[in-house]
């Protein structure tokens, strides 16, 4: 209650037409996050009835390890939706595509070589994961990298506040996921084609995320005076915190082929 009035108190205070637009957003964030979830959840009831339940069970089990490696993810959301919102006005365009371009091009560099180590190590993963296919391994590994861009692009969507697109694209990620999913699993049990229905749905949601930029990014220089330093040291106390967050929240999905066999393992899983 007391929430309540503080929320009519502050809308008082503010122009009707900035209201408008605040319910706006804030019924298009809300309506959208849902039906994502509930999509992302139809993956799981999807693959628990018609996937092979030991492959289903790889399959959480990777996706516990993904969500420890897409914490990065996250912090660079953060760290976008900050700073563009600083700059997201038309009079500086320029500083905030040199924002996304730069934060694009750091990322995509060491989120590469990163997937290059994965790839290296992905045969020693799959034996301490105890995981049975490789290929499963290292598109894994793809989606991280993908995941990694992915808050570059819904971070300035969200600075931006181009909330149409931002709902578009977490809801297509989400149909495509469960689309891809649904057909993996009704005609095969294959977890190598799970992952790599995974993976194609990121790019999916991807590709949407950048399309309303598309044509700004490629028409505006970027500023070479512009310091973004700032940025990055903001971004190394959310990775930590929410790196240690999802590592124990997923830790004992990422093990348990390791620990449990047979109908534990399934069960679990």
């Amino acid at each position: 209650v007391g929430s309540a009035f503080a929320l009519v108190v502050m809308l008082n205070k503010i122009k009707s037409s900035t209201v408008v637009v605040f319910v706006r957003d804030s019924l298009i964030l809300i309506n959208s996050g849902g039906v994502a979830g509930i999509l992302y959840m139809l993956v799981h009831v999807v693959c628990g009835r018609w996937m092979d339940k030991t492959a289903y069970a790889y399959l959480v089990a990777l996706l516990g390890l993904l969500n420890v490696l897409g914490v990065p993810a996250s912090a660079v959301r953060t760290m976008m939706a900050r700073y563009v919102a600083e700059h997201s006005s038309e009079d500086t365009v320029e500083l905030w595509v040199t924002i996304v371009k730069r934060a694009a091009r750091k990322l995509g560099l060491y989120g590469g070589l990163g997937l290059l180590v994965w790839i290296l190590i992905s045969p020693f993963m799959k034996q301490v994961l105890a995981v049975p296919t490789l290929g499963a391994v290292i598109l894994l590994g793809v989606i991280a990298f993908f995941r990694i861009l992915h808050p570059v692009v819904s971070g300035a969507l969200e600075g931006a506040s181009r909330f149409g697109w931002l709902a578009a694209t977490s809801v297509g990620q989400a149909l495509a996921r469960l689309g891809l999913i649904a057909l993996v699993a009704y005609y095969t049990s294959s977890l190598a084609l799970a992952m790599l229905a995974l993976c194609l749905s990121t790019v999916i949601g991807l590709a949407i995320g950048y399309w309303p930029f598309h044509k700004v990014l490629k028409q505006t220089a970027s500023c070479p005076e512009l310091d973004t330093r700032p940025m990055y040291r903001y971004f190394w106390p959310g990775l930590l915190a929410q790196g240690g967050l999802h590592f124990l929240v997923n830790l004992d999905l990422t093990l348990m082929p390791r620990f449990l066999a047979g109908t534990d393992f399934e069960a679990y899983g």
